[in-house]
């Protein structure tokens, strides 16, 4: 397997898991743009994770999201994304 190989496989896998931890299927996370960002501590310990959609994403599938804000923002919890 080649580090590009492996690379598409993390994402992919990171890819399905945030669809479950979201609470929706993979193909309708892919409807949606969306940044993952993390909330941490100067010493790079990490509090939370949080994923902000962006406003062109499927509404159907943002109302769909367990936990979404007005903001289009999730938050994700230390182990969130594990």
């Amino acid at each position: 397997m080649s580090s590009r190989q492996f690379e598409e496989k993390l994402e992919n896998e990171q890819h399905n898991k945030l669809a479950e931890v979201l609470g929706i299927t993979s193909d309708e996370l892919s409807q949606t743009e969306y940044e993952i960002d993390s909330n941490e501590s100067k010493d790079g310990v990490i509090y939370d994770y949080f994923v902000v959609f962006d406003e062109s994403s499927s509404k159907e599938v943002l109302n769909k999201i367990k936990g979404i804000d007005d903001n289009r923002t999730v938050s994700l919890g230390a182990n969130g994304l594990e």
